[in-house]
């Protein structure tokens, strides 16, 4: 019994195959590589809108308090400031049948804004510790020293980080 090299064999399927995962290997090489542009030295900020909260509750929050996320125990950011308004509800007046803003006097919205470490696609806007992206209208439930709060990001902008 004589025992030859093998050869291979190759057909028109088989070179079509090999030809079109390397195809896909080079473009997507050149799109991560050179077209799509990311940014992953950008700070984000992102105001957090909290509603029905009892009066006085701003209080307990400071400046440079870090934020984590409730469910995943994600660094989310750290507070750069916070504004309060009245708490107010839009109701329709069955007598005038108009709609008449009516106050309650013992709550407040309180807006947050969190800046935190970002890396910025063309598409999205992630946080650099895992927290996940960053979004207009998503519904965050973070906790900060002593408190916790539940809201959603009403807007968001990025810029450069710099030195610091």
């Amino acid at each position: 019994m004589k025992e030859g090299k093998k050869k291979l064999k190759f057909n028109i399927l088989d070179l079509l195959v090999i030809f079109a995962v390397i195809a896909a290997l080079i473009l997507g090489f050149v799109y991560f590589r050179f077209i799509r542009t990311e940014r992953d030295d950008v700070w984000v900020y992102y105001t957090v809108e909290v509603e029905g909260r009892l009066k006085g509750f701003h209080e307990v929050i400071k400046h440079g308090d870090e934020i984590r996320d409730v469910l995943r125990n994600y660094d989310m950011g750290t507070v750069v400031s916070y504004r309060v308004r009245e708490s107010m509800d839009w109701r329709l007046n069955n007598e005038t049948e108009q709609f008449e803003q009516q106050f309650f006097d013992e709550e407040e919205i309180v807006e947050v804004k969190i800046r935190a470490r970002a890396i910025e696609t063309e598409d999205v806007v992630f946080l650099s510790s895992g927290g996940g992206d960053i979004r207009v209208g998503m519904r965050m439930i973070l906790e900060g020293k002593g408190y916790s709060l539940q809201g959603f990001i009403i807007e968001y902008y990025t810029e450069e980080r710099g030195g610091n």
